[in-house]
């Protein structure tokens, strides 16, 4: 239990200073205090080291906020190669690195470097894939932008050669399933991926240091029936080896490897009874000492957490028979990646609990399958199960059961785990009566949670941040309307950012889908939500209107769409009012629309203005601006966009009428109730 108290005051220290992770680590020091009140409150020396390790854990989270001189020239050891980046560590500091074709340094070479060193910059779209969030939580906070690269000396692999040759091996069908089983690397633009995301079983594929240990401890026990366990346990690292280096750097491959080398010593050679509790928490402890941004990986939290969770609960998990034994191991992972679920997908899934136990032992030998590609070999069966593995996932239709849910604050993980390990504690001790009442108190927090209670009682608009391009999302009593879509060329907006986007405030479908004209950065991504999303009505310039849908009313402005061949003017014009206030939604139209409107007379006045073509010069005339005389524009565009919107102009003449100017580019998707 000393031990345990240590690791918890490590960790308390490691996350106090984070806005988002104070109450967590608050709650930790409270766990500590009361072990301590209870179980060690006279061991003195656990006392000193859980201080210490406090302090030690506080120094760390302060220090990673120190900002380093900037230097020219570096030597740095690549500790992470991917296609086009690479991560090098000059002994203090780490540093993202752009990388081309031409770049010929493997994992693991030393490189030294002449450049220029800067703040991180990404650009992260609403919903979409935080890179700048994923680097900081490895401990990168800066990026070297080369100018001139020395390799003193290079890796001797090239792992990312190898993993696509190893991948080629399969039909074009399977391959990212392979890759992505074997190698944890997803084609996020794909159906399949995106099918299997939608059943919360997309760690079924990030399963990575399961099925490794799955490899080791089935090599051993295999070889066991005839070798000495020291002599199996041996070999199975040694046949491991080509696999397993292939993502050595990684957590998942790391602890996997201790775990089984220290259970090697101990109990094929020393012959001693393993300590789970202190063997977790002992090497948690090194781990972060050596690399204290283990903290912020999920990889690192989720083993240490179900590795707890099991062993506070080894009456279910341990003294049963096989078949029950792998049943609640099954179940109590499952409640335990729930949050982290919710956090990647921002929804659960009635069945996903049956299909997990179902599809994790053929998940496994789907793993074994693939690996035989190591060695050079491939049967056509091998490909046919694999594909029949992922034709499973097409079949199962168990996606309309899913409950759309937002991530999880620090206050909602604490509420959540507190009810789970409590429930787990009554089943211990068989109270059934709390059994009761604690699944009745966890069904009603999830309840609460994926209830849509603020959208029903609020109104609201939101710019959706979708790059450069166009997305606007109105939300009145129950009823949810899209104007355009957005679209990209690089990325699917539909998949990646719009449906978790509307997960995240629980919409199950939009009522009616406006596109205000055909250019790709308005309408690119339509087809893309109407097949992964339901829709009820499309709405495009070819309808008749005004168009009414439950309690709102959009009327077309822009009824001069025939006069015109040029796609912008024919750009519907949109107007509506929601709680007296009036919005105008102009699309792309340009001046010549404009200044057509100003001439019929026609009313264009309007609370807050969507300006057209994201703030360029060929829309946005003065006197239009003037008759509209809003409170508020929006400009939606991309960061550092080539066409340089919004144009100094139309910025300008904002200004002028004061206007207050807000921008997707610069605060991300921007709401407003109604």
């Amino acid at each position: 239990m000393a031990y345990f108290v240590i690791f918890l005051s490590f960790v308390s220290g490691l996350i106090l200073i984070s806005s988002k992770t104070f109450f967590i680590s608050l709650v930790l020091i409270g766990i500590v205090t009361f072990i301590f009140i209870k179980k060690i409150k006279k061991n003195k020396l656990c006392i000193i080291l859980c201080t210490v390790f406090f302090l030690l854990g506080t120094i760390f989270s302060i220090v990673k906020l120190v900002s380093y001189p900037n230097r020219n020239e570096h030597l740095l050891f690549i500790i992470e190669r991917k296609g086009n980046y690479a991560i090098g560590f000059n002994g203090i500091e780490r540093f993202y690195i752009r990388t081309n074709p031409n770049d010929s340094y493997n994992l693991f070479a030393f490189i030294k470097v002449n450049g220029k060193t800067k703040d991180l910059s990404f650009t992260t779209l609403e919903s979409g894939f935080d890179f700048t969030e994923y680097l900081n939580n490895k401990g990168i906070y800066k990026e070297f932008t080369l100018y001139k690269l020395d390799i003193k000396l290079n890796g001797l692999i090239n792992f990312n050669y190898l993993k696509e040759k190893i991948v080629s091996k399969f039909s074009i069908e399977t391959q990212g399933i392979v890759k992505a089983i074997l190698f944890k690397e997803f084609d996020h633009n794909s159906g399949a991926f995106e099918k299997v995301k939608s059943l919360n079983l997309i760690y079924l594929f990030s399963c990575s240091g399961v099925f490794m240990n799955f490899l080791l401890y089935s090599i051993k026990k295999i070889l066991s029936l005839r070798l000495k366990k020291k002599t199996s346990s041996i070999i199975a690292i040694v046949v491991s080896l080509p696999y397993l280096m292939f993502s050595i750097t990684k957590f998942q491959t790391i602890r996997v490897i201790v775990f089984f080398i220290i259970n090697f010593i101990l109990v094929d050679v020393k012959n001693i009874k393993v300590n789970r509790l202190k063997l977790l928490s002992l090497t948690g402890i090194i781990f972060l000492l050596l690399n204290h941004h283990l903290i912020n990986q999920d990889s690192f939290i989720i083993f240490y957490t179900l590795g707890y969770l099991q062993f506070f609960s080894s009456y279910l998990v341990y003294n049963k028979s096989i078949i029950r034994k792998y049943i609640n191991k099954t179940v109590i992972m499952y409640l335990l990646m729930i949050p982290f679920m919710i956090k990647f997908n921002n929804q659960i899934n009635v069945f996903s609990l049956l299909l997990t136990a179902l599809l994790i032992p053929v998940s496994k030998l789907v793993f074994i399958l693939s690996l035989f590609s190591f060695i050079g070999l491939y049967l056509s069966l091998f490909d046919s199960i694999i594909k029949a593995y992922l034709n499973v996932f097409n079949y199962l239709a168990f996606d309309i059961f899913n409950i759309y849910i937002p991530a999880f604050n620090q206050y909602f993980y604490v509420i959540y785990y507190a009810i789970l390990i409590a429930s787990l504690y009554l089943l211990e001790v068989k109270n059934r009566r709390g059994i009761a009442v604690n699944s009745a108190v966890l069904a009603s927090f999830m309840l609460i949670n994926a209830l849509p209670i603020n959208r029903w009682a609020i109104d609201q608009v939101k710019f959706i941040n979708v790059g450069q391009g166009d997305s606007t999302l109105i939300t009145s009593k129950n009823t949810s309307v899209l104007i355009d879509t957005g679209g990209l060329t690089y990325s699917d907006i539909a998949l990646n950012n719009l449906i978790p986007f509307f997960k995240k405030n629980r919409i199950y479908q939009l009522d009616a889908v406006f596109i205000t004209h055909k250019d790709f950065d308005h309408s690119g991504a339509l087809d893309s939500l109407n097949k992964y999303f339901k829709i009820k009505k499309i709405y495009t310039y070819d309808d008749k209107y005004p168009v009414k849908i439950n309690n709102l009313e959009f009327e077309n402005l822009n009824v001069y769409e025939d006069l015109w061949t040029d796609e912008n003017n024919k750009s519907l014009v949109l107007k509506t009012t929601i709680n007296r206030t009036k919005m105008l939604f102009m699309g792309d139209a340009g001046i010549d629309i404009e200044k057509r409107l100003i001439e019929r007379n026609v009313d264009v006045t309007a609370d807050i203005l969507k300006l057209g073509h994201h703030g360029s010069n060929t829309s946005s005339y003065y006197k239009f601006i003037e008759k509209v005389n809003p409170s508020t524009a929006i400009i939606s565009c991309g960061l550092n966009n080539k066409f340089k919107h919004p144009h100094k102009s139309v910025l300008d003449t904002l200004k002028r009428y004061n206007i207050d100017i807000r921008r997707t580019d610069l605060e991300g998707t921007i709401t407003y109730r109604l």
